[in-house]
């Protein structure tokens, strides 16, 4: 699901080859998974470059449903706003600089940062499947929607914004989580010690999933100073089970959009920086 470890293979040129890092990237998805069956006993491993993916027994508290921010006790958090999220599209050059090295650092990747921003407003389309996008938030407090043990590795790697966005398909729900770190260094090192995951973020308060004791799929990756993680479930907090490829692909459907939006926001400032040169 992943070019391994933040690098974009055959990169040597100032032009990057925008297609080939995306076909790179679904190659590696296909290619190298491993997958953790929680609640049943079952163990399926296979050679792991940088993704990592398990089906779990859910833990924590029950994420906030996305009318319910702003609650007691709740950290500071901002919702989309649909006027100011549109992110800017640059035309091709031929001496953009390399995308990743403005993801890379929080000195150079100073584009606003939000759930809006970076996931969009519209729902989305990745393969053959559409998926409806209801809601997303943002808080600068990286331990409060996400289960303690995560919080815990992110706030020791200095994590500053956290984001959520909630898609839908069918009876399937994802939750999507990116943090960010001032260094991409930073961001590895949170993926390596990735212990819980983001916590539920519903389509709408009467469509619940993932709460505490439900089998539930994870996944967790990073590129740039950014992990992207992803919670995948059914709706009515129904157990996910081995054989249920509805929920894993939808859960790979939207890390990779994810990952996509990402490598967007880089390409976006390379290409800015490489007209003002």
């Amino acid at each position: 699901m992943s070019i391994g470890e933040g690098q974009v293979p055959g990169r040597v040129s100032t032009s990057p080859d925008w297609d080939a890092m995306a076909d790179a990237h679904a190659a590696g998805r296909r290619r190298r998974k491993r997958l953790l069956w929680g609640g049943g006993g079952f163990l399926a491993a296979a050679v792991v470059a940088a993704v990592v993916a398990t089906l779990v027994v859910t833990g924590g508290t029950s994420g906030d449903a996305p009318d319910a921010e702003g609650g007691p006790g709740a950290a500071p958090t901002q919702k989309h706003d649909p006027a100011a999220d549109a992110m800017p599209d640059f035309a091709d050059t031929t001496d953009s600089p390399d995308p990743l090295a403005y993801l890379s650092d929080a000195r150079k990747d100073t584009a606003p940062l939000r759930a809006g921003l970076l996931f969009g407003t519209k729902d989305v389309k990745v393969g053959d499947h559409r998926y409806d996008l209801s809601g997303g938030d943002t808080t600068p407090d990286c331990t409060k929607r996400v289960d303690p043990a995560l919080g815990a590795v992110l706030r020791k790697q200095g994590c500053t914004l956290f984001m959520r966005a909630a898609y839908s398909r069918d009876d399937a729900q994802v939750t999507v989580g990116v943090a960010v770190f001032p260094t991409a260094a930073q961001a590895t090192a949170a993926k390596a010690g990735v212990s819980g995951g983001v916590t539920a973020l519903p389509a709408s308060a009467a469509k619940p999933f993932c709460a505490p004791g439900t089998v539930c799929r994870r996944t967790a990756n990073s590129y740039g100073r950014y992990l992207y993680l992803t919670l995948t479930g059914l709706t009515g907090n129904k157990d996910a089970s081995e054989g249920d490829q509805t929920v894993v692909g939808t859960g790979d459907d939207l890390a990779e959009y994810t990952f996509q939006r990402i490598v967007h926001r880089g390409r976006a400032a390379a290409e800015a920086a490489g007209k003002k040169g």
